[in-house]
Order: C-alpha cells, then sequence, then structure tokens
C-alpha cells in the first residue's frame, strides 16, 4: 500500500519514530516535530513527496464526499503564499499518516 511508503518517506525524512508520527497524528500535524518544524523542513518533504501528497488529498477528499478545493479550503490556516500552501500540505500528509498508522496498530 503506498500509504505505507509515505510513513516511511516521513520516517527518512525527519527520523520520527512510529509513536511520535502518531502523536504528530494527533496534534493534526501541527507538532513542531523533527523534520516538520520550520517552512525549509516542510517545503523540502513536499517537494520530494509532491506525488504521494496530492494521491492522498484525492482519496481523502472522495472519502469525504469532498471535492479537492473544498478539502484544501478546509485545512486550517492561511496561505499568504506558496510556501505555506506546501507548508499546509506536508502538515496534512503527516497527520493522515499517524492516523494511519494507529489504526494499523489497533
Amino acid at each position: 500500500m503506498w500509504m505505507r511508503e509515505l510513513v516511511e518517506a516521513i520516517r527518512h525524512h525527519s527520523g520520527l519514530t512510529d509513536d511520535e508520527i502518531i502523536a504528530a497524528g494527533k496534534a493534526e500535524g501541527q507538532s513542531l516535530c523533527a523534520g516538520f518544524a520550520c517552512l525549509p523542513e516542510t517545503e523540502r518533504f513536499y517537494n520530494d513527496n509532491e506525488a504521494s501528497i496530492w494521491e492522498l488529498l484525492g482519496e481523502v477528499a472522495d472519502e469525504q464526499g469532498k471535492t479537492l478545493h473544498d478539502l484544501i479550503g478546509s485545512l486550517p490556516g492561511r496561505y499568504k503564499d506558496v510556501l505555506d500552501f506546501k507548508d499546509r500540505l506536508a502538515r496534512f500528509a503527516l497527520a493522515e499518516a499517524g492516523r494511519w498508522l494507529e489504526q494499523e496498530r489497533l
């Protein structure tokens, strides 16, 4: 499953453990954890995993019965520029990966 690959990408990018990824999921990706603490880090993660992030966005939008535009619009935060947008989507991926990983443990 491609979600495992996204979790691996998070581990590789940040060095986070499974427990830390799950905690980030519970914090909606807003925690200042390794690899996601500042804009250059989240931009690098986004750029390295852009296709997977957009695949995830599409799947979550479908699951929620939303358009991609509506899903992105429902994410917290305001986007001043492209860097903010990439940051939010990287954090969204981190949060979703944490929730997925927690479900896998059940």
